[in-house]
């Protein structure tokens, strides 16, 4: 399995103080299956801006078999586009999309905002993967429709998997699971405190949905367009 989404480099954002604390999420999460963990601290975020030359040197100092590379989760900015040739892509899908965690301000939730962003960051060879897609607590038909006009990716969070059964936005998960929107889950692990979220959330992925497993957690990403 191979997680797209956590911020486990120590002192970069809101992660680990520690590289002990990174080192022990990372032996913790192999321990629960994962095979590569894929850091992606905050980009042009509102409080942290790490580069990629001290997230390169987070990496280097934790010396994990783990971590292969790294790329940001971006937050959506018009400048993202066009910086486009600086972005550290999570991969590239087979017809040549750059694939780029995203997500958008907790407020940007009108859905004109939204497709405008989607609209402009395709314009520049860009499929964003929308981060902990349950946020914005969107009708499932919004999302479906957005994949059929544009290359774009859906990932949950692990750790609101774990809420109880009661709480909206996991029913969200479930019910855009149950639809098969998602594209990717990932734990967006930040502190070792939460380590037992992540640990619930993927038990519950795991069986209710074990014939999703593979695609879900690996860097394969198809788009419909």
């Amino acid at each position: 399995m191979i997680d797209t989404h956590s911020h486990l480099l120590h002192q970069l954002d809101d992660g680990p103080d520690s590289i002990e604390e990174s080192r022990e999420c990372l032996r913790i999460l192999e321990s629960f299956g994962f095979t590569e963990i894929i850091p992606t601290p905050h980009r042009f975020h509102m409080l942290y801006n790490p580069t990629p030359e001290e997230t390169a040197d987070r990496v280097a100092e934790i010396r994990s078999p783990l971590i292969r590379r790294f790329s940001f989760e971006y937050l959506y900015s018009a400048e993202i586009a066009e910086t486009r040739g600086d972005l550290y892509e999570l991969t590239t899908t087979p017809s040549g999309w750059k694939v780029v965690l995203l997500e958008f301000l907790p407020l940007m939730v009108r859905k004109n905002d939204i497709e405008q962003a989607i609209f402009t960051l395709n314009m520049h060879g860009i499929a964003p993967l929308v981060a902990h897609i349950e946020r914005y607590a969107l009708a499932n038909e919004f999302w479906d429709d957005l994949k059929k006009r544009y290359a774009i990716f859906y990932q949950i969070s692990l750790k609101t998997l774990s809420a109880r059964f009661f709480d909206a936005k996991r029913n969200q998960i479930i019910r855009l699971l149950d639809a098969g929107l998602i594209d990717n889950a990932a734990t967006d692990l930040h502190r070792l405190s939460k380590i037992e979220q992540i640990e619930q959330g993927l038990a519950f992925l795991l069986s209710r949905y074990p014939d999703q497993k593979e695609r879900l957690f690996s860097l394969t990403f198809q788009e419909k367009n």
